[in-house]
């Protein structure tokens, strides 16, 4: 009988808390290894633009405005764009750039995938050094790789560089470990040489292209990447792209059978991906910023057009990939399950990831003063990496995406014991957390096209060229949100008083995560009996495609989106 949940978890792999809401599920499966027989779940990976040759210090007095946020303002950094390449390498005219540009995005993607799963298997007892872990992974929890978000913020993570962050080998600990600030920002600052700038202490992107700066750069950043993925090859027995390519066919192979899509990150996928979700049944994620939501514990009506892209923290989201979730939203019927940011904003807010700041406090100071690393946790460690890298502080970060897998997580074990139908299952009695669940959101084509023209003559009056103004200007999607009513959950919204008294067991569960050191063991020492690892490979694979299994449709062999020779995802 196949299952009633079986997710696929769309994630990117750049903030700390992408691989604690990953961890958090991947514990689930590495519970009872002898129970693991077939896939559990999917993780499809939406991948960054990257470009290796901007700098990543950002020194204030060097840099001015950071590159890696391209601003709504066309004015406040006019060099950055959305697609792969910059704004100012496009006036460039040289295709060069937008190739080595796509050729560090793959680079980073690859190794940022080797990281995010060595990150899960040390927090959850696998041991990343040993060759079974990573077939373990590669048959129980596969990745696909996503499209490459087209309205995406370029650059949004040059400055954090987190391929440094398990880079302890740079610093005479071991590969794996987190690294500390120090020696974070001396990396960094020694990746970054020369930077050019202009007469006002600016960036200056064609300058630094002009003179070999940028180039040397893009070597001296691609040199550490390779360097890991060359380490990464040593452990897997293999070239890293045979395992990737695998872990596509295995996921592509399952896509018919999932039945929740957990959303963390920019949605990038295609019409055709949607329409290989034929089991979906529901969709969770935290999107829609909603005027004093979490405050008054309803939604505010509010008819007047309101632009998500500009009142969301999460602006990162592809606004295309939004457009098409909405659409097989509504026409799949998905019971979607958008939680609003302002969960995160306020008293409630606070206390949704107080416990790690607080845990993770000892752990700056400790590996500030050049303490002994070996007690630190995994998830804690990389926690720490990504504050100093965002903060020059380290001031602790906010965590979300753990809530929205919490979220899942309960409602699966829960809807998993019912011995009903899932036309008779009650979500209102077992509804985990808080869940606006679902509005009728549509995009509003007039008021965007308004808002279009209002930000073009804006720009003109700011004295950009009218010939760059294409360039310079973004149409960003306004969405209209329109109320529905629910009847399975009583109303849109299930309680204030719920999420208080769910929240001080989420903080217990977000704890358990970030403390999580067991000891590391290879799969085979977890357990005598492994039964998805008691087949050859190609056996295991042949079965997935065939339907045996829980998952199984026919594996698609169109040409790939991310460089990787077999990717199905397109």
């Amino acid at each position: 009988m196949a299952r009633k949940t079986f997710p696929m978890l769309i994630q990117d792999t750049s903030d700390s808390d992408n691989q604690l809401a990953l961890f958090g599920f991947f514990q689930e499966i590495v519970k009872d290894v002898s129970q693991v027989n077939s896939v559990q779940g999917i993780w499809a990976v939406s991948p960054r633009h990257v470009d290796l040759s901007f700098p990543g210090a950002f020194n204030k007095a060097i840099v001015g405005n950071r590159p890696d946020f391209r601003a709504f303002d066309p004015v406040k950094n006019y060099h950055e764009g959305t697609g792969l390449v910059a704004r100012a390498d496009q006036e460039m005219s040289d295709p060069e750039l937008a190739k080595q540009a796509l050729e560090d995005s793959q680079l980073v993607l690859h190794n940022e995938i080797r990281r995010t799963y060595t990150s899960i298997m040390m927090a959850s007892g696998l041991d990343p050094f040993s060759r079974s872990s990573w077939e373990f992974c590669l048959r129980a929890f596969p990745c696909c790789v996503l499209p490459f978000p087209e309205e995406h913020l370029l650059s949004h993570h040059y400055f954090a560089r987190e391929f440094l962050f398990d880079r302890g080998d740079l610093e005479g600990n071991q590969f794996g470990d987190p690294l500390t600030s120090k020696s974070y920002n001396r990396i960094v600052g020694e990746i970054d040489g020369e930077v050019a700038a202009d007469s006002k202490g600016a960036y200056d992107r064609k300058a630094d292209v002009v003179r070999g700066h940028a180039a040397a750069r893009r070597r001296r950043a691609r040199k550490i990447v390779q360097d890991a993925l060359e380490q990464w090859d040593a452990i897997l027995g293999v070239d890293h792209l045979d395992w990737l390519n695998t872990c596509e066919l295995n996921s592509s192979g399952c896509l018919s059978s999932v039945t929740d899509v957990i959303v963390m990150a920019p949605i990038t996928m295609t019409d055709e991906l949607w329409s290989k979700l034929r089991t979906a049944k529901r969709l969770w994620g935290m999107f829609f910023a909603l005027d004093n939501a979490a405050e008054y514990g309803h939604w505010v009506v509010d008819d007047k057009a309101k632009n998500i892209f500009r009142n969301n923290f999460n602006t990162a989201l592809d606004e295309q990939g939004t457009l098409r979730m909405l659409k097989q939203i509504h026409t799949k019927e998905l019971r979607a399950h958008f939680h609003p940011t302002e969960l995160f904003k306020g008293e409630l807010g606070q206390v949704s990831w107080a416990d790690a700041r607080d845990l993770v406090k000892p752990v700056f100071d400790l590996m500030a003063n050049g303490g002994s690393i070996a007690s630190v946790t995994p998830m804690l460690g990389l926690y720490n990496c990504y504050n100093c890298a965002k903060s020059p502080k380290g001031d602790p970060q906010q965590i979300s995406d753990p809530l929205t897998v919490f979220e899942y997580l309960n409602f699966s074990q829960r809807f998993a014991k019912q011995d009903v139908s899932y036309a008779s299952f009650n979500p209102e009695d077992y509804m985990p957390v808080a869940s606006y669940s679902p509005s009728l959101i549509m995009a509003d084509h007039d008021t965007t096209e308004q808002n279009y023209r209002s930000a073009w003559e804006f720009a003109k009056g700011k004295g950009i060229p009218e010939e760059r103004l294409q360039k310079a200007v973004r149409k960003e999607q306004v969405f209209v949100v329109k109320f529905t009513y629910e009847p399975l959950n009583n109303g849109m919204y299930t309680g204030h008083g719920l999420v208080k008294r769910m929240l001080p067991e989420y903080g217990k569960w977000l704890s358990s995560l970030l403390t999580a050191k067991p000891d590391l063991k290879a799969p085979e020492h977890m357990s005598l009996s492994i039964p998805i690892l008691e087949s050859t490979r190609q056996v295991f694979l042949q079965n997935s495609a065939a339907g045996s299994g829980d998952c199984g449709v026919g594996v698609n062999t169109a040409a790939p989106v991310c460089g990787i020779s077999a990717c199905s995802c397109q």
